[in-house]
């Protein structure tokens, strides 16, 4: 899928973000865990892997008070989950959002090129 390694925890983290998301579909990270892998200095992922930038689906139940507060904080962890992403790919907060609010889907090729990875696996004849 894909890779970083800067401590033993954080390789432990990705590899749990990695498991969680492979459950939902084989070969594609999204959601949180693309947050993590963001957060590594060297990021790289198979040939046929995909990189999927979306938001997350909530849902609430309480008082209205209870409720807006609810989605005042999973709107400032989305700020934050967008501004890391940024920060890593060195394009703008805004356009992250944007293409996660659209489900924007990246293949390797696609995700190198928008600088969320540096580059992929290589294959063992390489």
């Amino acid at each position: 899928m894909s890779g970083c390694w800067r401590t033993e925890r954080q390789a432990a983290t990705l590899a749990i973000a990695i498991c969680i998301s492979l459950i939902a579909r084989p070969g594609e990270i999204r959601g949180a865990a693309v947050g993590v892998l963001a957060s590594c200095p060297r990021r790289l992922a198979y040939p046929n892997a995909s990189i999927a930038l979306s938001e997350p689906r909530l849902e609430f139940d309480g008082t209205v008070t209870a409720v807006t507060e609810r989605q005042r904080q999973a709107e400032r962890m989305l700020d934050s989950l967008y501004y890391r992403i940024a920060e890593a790919t060195g394009r703008e907060a805004d356009e992250v959002r944007e293409d996660a609010r659209h489900s924007r889907t990246l293949t390797t090729a696609e995700a190198i090129g928008y600088g969320l990875i540096h580059g992929r696996v290589a294959s063992r004849d390489e």
